[in-house]
């Protein structure tokens, strides 16, 4: 049995974080922008037809990696399109937080969102990152940054201003966003701001 110090265990994660961040091809990195003291990641839908455009998700700590996964597209399909199996969120971000370690998955849509399409998509990267888990086990030992990491994903869907407001609260769920089955949905309009922390589920 092997036995590691602290501070050796720090290393082996810090430098499996940064193995993790060089598995992925460059052109579906995003580079968190960084003004006056504060990190943001600016989320972006590129469809011409898309009505949610854009949303600055704030927030964001130093140790991030966000991968742009719907601009991924492969050669040849290894699978065929059985239960959504080739659908994929927008986004997948891993960061390492103060007092925790998160992987958020993220999509955006302009129009009413079908909840199993939704799910689809969530399930589908969820397996993606079991892969990147994988890989660091068989290729890289046990250097695997990703094992004390938590799952949150969220839908980020436009707002629909014509619908009158209402004052009706949705019930406080404390584990909504921790499943893909069970995502949080949040009501956004174009350039919206959002504070990362507020759309994490709750371990």
């Amino acid at each position: 049995m092997k036995f590691r110090t602290l501070s050796s265990l720090v290393k082996l994660m810090t430098e499996g974080f940064q193995v993790l961040k060089g598995l992925f091809n460059e052109n579906i990195l995003g580079n968190p922008i960084r003004n006056k003291g504060r990190s943001f990641v600016d989320l972006k839908e590129k469809e011409p037809q898309a009505k949610l455009k854009n949303v600055t998700l704030l927030g964001i700590p130093d140790d991030t990696i966000v991968i742009k996964l719907d601009e991924y597209i492969g050669e040849v399909n290894l699978f065929k399109h059985n239960r959504g199996l080739l659908r994929r969120c927008d986004y997948v971000i891993f960061s390492k937080t103060k007092d925790k370690d998160i992987i958020v998955f993220i999509e955006l849509k302009s129009f009413k969102p079908k909840n199993e399409e939704i799910i689809q998509k969530f399930k589908s990267s969820l397996c993606i990152v079991d892969y990147c888990k994988a890989i660091l086990k068989h290729f890289y030992n046990d250097t695997n940054p990703l094992d004390s990491f938590t799952n949150h994903f969220i839908l980020f869907y436009k707002n629909n201003l014509n619908k009158t407001p209402t004052s009706r609260k949705q019930p406080n769920t404390p584990k909504k966003g921790c499943t893909p089955d069970n995502y949080k949905k949040k009501s956004v309009n174009n350039n919206d701001e959002v504070e990362l922390r507020s759309i994490l589920c709750s371990t």
